[in-house]
């Protein structure tokens, strides 16, 4: 099970119709002569992206957290037990929204500068700022798929609506 956080003015939906999860917006200054003791010039850069942002909303299993994943909304369908066999593990979400969206936040942070430190050499300061205003936290299909393969362990984590691989260990 995952939770994510989505627009709260669309019942249903993760997000839908190109509405931010959260609006990152980094801003930095980069040095533009190298490694010449800092006198040099400074340019202000702004990233503005936004995010329909997944967090894994089990805390025993954060460690799968994917990165940088967008669920397919538009194809998603409604939860049916009765499509799936008896016995199998369902687990519900244990994070509250408020640890979700801090979990967010801290992880679109990371992104944002990843994102920054691939595009540009030299990055003097980062500051990033998220608007988390108007989310929701929803629940969207995972499905956890454990193999052991010559001892080697090796963990799927399957968008259960779409069936793509979100995120793998052990491959």
């Amino acid at each position: 099970m995952a939770g994510g956080l989505g627009s709260g003015n669309r019942r249903g939906g993760f997000g839908g119709g190109g509405a931010p999860l959260l609006e990152g917006a980094l801003l930095g200054s980069m040095m533009s002569h190298g490694m010449g003791g800092g006198s040099g010039p400074r340019k202000a850069i702004q990233m503005n992206q936004n995010y329909n942002y997944p967090v894994v909303a089990l805390k025993g299993l954060t460690e799968y957290q994917p990165h940088d994943y967008q669920f397919t909304i538009e194809e998603r369908s409604l939860f049916d037990i009765s499509k799936y066999p008896k016995g199998i593990k369902i687990l519900n979400g244990d994070i509250s929204e408020d640890a979700a969206k801090n979990q967010a936040k801290t992880l679109v942070d990371e992104l944002q500068s990843q994102k920054a430190h691939a595009q540009y050499h030299m990055i003097q300061q980062i500051s990033s700022e998220e608007d988390l205003s108007d989310t929701e936290l929803l629940h969207v299909p995972i499905w956890f798929a454990r193999y052991n393969h010559k001892g080697n362990k090796i963990v799927l984590i399957l968008d259960g609506n779409s069936g793509n691989v979100i995120n793998s260990t052990g491959l």
